[in-house]
């Protein structure tokens, strides 16, 4: 049978084809590391987190095989399901010592998983072959996803403790600014009442600060007084400390026994305060009825007082025009005194000039004093 010339090339260019992608299978796949000699590896790990066959064994951060076989293995090396035993094949090269640490890692973020083996110390003993090799419990990032779970659920849980406390200080919010209000109400209403009895403790205050002054002495040996007193007191305490140690203690007894009673009779004590608060309200009443006819008095006394404005306003001005009068009365009685003696039809001496007076002697003015009296 005869080929052309065209067919026989195609043919030779597909059998080349074929062979460079066999080396470049054989070359990139890592397909050598099957025909070199390789030593078998166990290692028992108690948690694998979803290492697959064919993964690579890493040795000091180098590729060194890949993964065989996964199977469990129980704590006495037999099959069970307490531990999972991962064999590998690796380069018999390699020298593992006893205390080498070996973990599961991931190849980045979301990578794929790889036993990493790290080196142990130089004068540990080797491992023996089909020796297991104990893994170390690796870091799993499932592990972070049940801490934020359980994170957020007691966040949540928080979250609704403070929904309850802030409602329940909304209500006793509103409670308190109702009860400020009516405070304020009612100072409001009494402002009068508060202003005198603030006056009157100030005059009281001050009064005992004078009276404090003045008895300054009396109030030394009074606080000597005291400070005797207290002295004797620290030496009878001193001397009654088991008595009062009794004392305290059948006071504590009888705190705790007021305390069981309390709360046998809380429905009365109960019933008693809501009778407190409601004698409370009416008595707020009763205060409002009695500004409100104080209200309604100094009313009235303004309408009294504007209707008789004119005559209020005559009598005042009458006031000032007597006490003027009997001011200018008095300045004249001290500065004539001798005309509550004179006779009414002599006529009034003329005022000495107070210069001329201020340079006579006290005798001079003496005389003429005594001759205006004769007359």
């Amino acid at each position: 049978m005869e080929y052309r010339s065209s067919e026989i090339k195609a043919g030779l260019f597909i059998f080349v084809s074929f062979l460079v992608l066999c080396a470049m299978i054989f070359s990139l796949g890592n397909i050598k590391q099957y025909f070199k000699p390789q030593k078998k590896l166990r290692i028992a790990f108690a948690f694998t987190g979803g290492l697959e066959l064919g993964a690579q064994v890493r040795y000091a951060g180098l590729s060194v095989g890949r993964v065989s076989a996964i199977g469990l293995l129980d704590a006495k090396g037999k099959p069970g399901a307490e531990r999972v035993l991962v064999e590998a094949a690796v380069d018999p090269a390699i020298d593992i010592k006893k205390n080498a640490a070996a973990m599961i890692k991931t190849s980045g973020l979301m990578g794929s998983l790889y036993i990493d083996i790290r080196p142990g110390s130089s004068k540990a003993p080797s491992l023996a072959e089909n020796e297991l090799l104990e893994g170390t419990e690796s870091f799993e990032f499932a592990k972070i996803g049940d801490i934020m779970t359980e994170f957020v659920r007691q966040v949540e849980r928080f979250t609704n403790i403070a929904d309850v406390l802030v409602s329940d200080s909304k209500g006793a919010i509103s409670k308190l600014e109702e009860s400020l209000g009516t405070i304020h109400q009612v100072v409001s209403e009494n402002r009068g009442s508060i202003h005198s009895n603030l006056r009157n403790m100030e005059k009281i205050t001050s009064e005992l600060a004078g009276l404090m002054d003045r008895d300054d002495g009396q109030l030394r040996e009074t606080l000597a007084h005291v400070s005797s007193v207290a002295s004797k007191t620290d030496r009878l305490l001193t001397e009654k400390e088991q008595g009062i140690y009794e004392i305290i203690d059948q006071t504590r007894h009888m705190t705790r026994e007021l305390e069981l009673l309390l709360v046998d009779n809380r429905p009365g004590i109960t019933s008693m305060v809501r009778a407190i608060e409601a004698d409370a309200h009416r008595l707020s009443g009763k205060i409002e009825a009695v500004a409100a006819n104080l209200d309604q008095a100094v009313g009235q006394t303004n309408g009294v007082l504007t209707e008789n404005r004119r005559n209020v306003m005559e009598l005042v001005k009458n006031l000032k025009e007597t006490s003027s009068a009997l001011k200018e009365f008095s300045d004249e009685i001290k500065r004539n005194p001798w005309k509550l003696v004179r006779k009414t039809d002599e006529k009034t001496p003329k005022e000495p000039d107070k210069a001329g007076a201020a340079l006579q002697p006290d005798s001079q003015r003496m005389k003429r004093l005594d001759k205006i009296s004769a007359k």
